[in-house]
């Protein structure tokens, strides 16, 4: 089974390109991580558990590396890549439907890369509403991690991400997580390797044991004498879940001597 990484330090964890074969060697802020695994069958099925580990990183637009002007490119669109275990997944947002939304290809490909991913200093599980409360208005970063699971695939996968929006009713002691986008698995598909099932969502949950996503997919938009198809957050899915809150705690400021 692939090593679950501990809570990560998100402003210092990227994936560094090694540059081989290329001029460009472009380094990416990781957003997020999903663990997928698949069950253990028995022994003599010659098949064991096994997962991988998926690291999503922020997005990007298409561009013109190194020159003097016109780096933008005209057609311009999102770019979002996840970098997995076996596979990259990109994820390329036009302004419409061009059939070349996502592709999958092996790990080293387009970029040899290093993970160079640091593990938060201290990280502490946040144990109910009061604790969430003074973790937020202390002003400590605060991360949360979702555990999901098929009961018809046996699939089950751990999704972590920085809270980017978290809202507290400060009458009443509720908490509400709203962050995105994550690398979202699809675990019904029992088609495919795992990059296959990837999304792209956000994710909201005020409980310990259910959360929503709305996932980014084809929609239409526009009007039926002028149809157009567009890639947006349309998709609304609920799950049981387990979901969990951390507060990384910063260390002590040191004053110079």
């Amino acid at each position: 089974m692939i090593h679950t990484p501990p809570v990560l330090d998100y402003g210092c964890s990227f994936i560094q390109s090694t540059g081989f074969g290329t001029r460009n060697s472009p380094r990416f802020w990781v957003e997020s991580w999903t663990r997928i695994a698949r069950p253990a069958r028995p022994a003599d099925s010659g098949f064991n558990e096994s997962a991988e580990l998926y690291y999503q990183c922020g997005a990007c637009k298409s561009e013109r590396t190194f020159v003097q002007n016109g780096i933008l490119t005209d057609d311009n669109h999102d770019f979002t890549p996840v970098f997995g275990t076996r596979n990259t997944v990109v994820f390329r947002r036009k302004c419409d439907d061009h059939g070349e939304y996502r592709t999958v290809t092996p790990a080293n490909i387009p970029w040899d890369r290093e993970p160079r991913i640091v593990p938060a200093g201290k990280a502490r599980l946040l144990e109910g509403p009061d604790d969430v409360h003074d973790a937020v208005l202390a002003g400590l970063p605060i991360v949360a991690r979702v555990e999901l699971r098929d009961p018809g695939t046996g699939k089950h996968a751990l999704v972590e991400c920085p809270v980017k929006t978290m809202n507290i009713d400060t009458e009443l002691g509720g908490w509400q997580v709203d962050t995105g986008p994550v690398a979202w698995p699809d675990l019904t598909r029992i088609d495919g390797c795992f990059a296959d099932t990837l999304r792209l969502a956000y994710v909201v949950f005020n409980t310990d044991d259910y959360v929503e996503a709305v996932v980014e997919a084809l929609t239409d938009v526009g009007s039926p004498e002028r149809p157009a198809r567009v890639y947006h957050y349309s998709a609304l899915e609920t799950h049981e879940s387990r979901n969990s809150l951390y507060a990384v705690c910063r260390p002590a400021a040191r004053g110079r001597g």
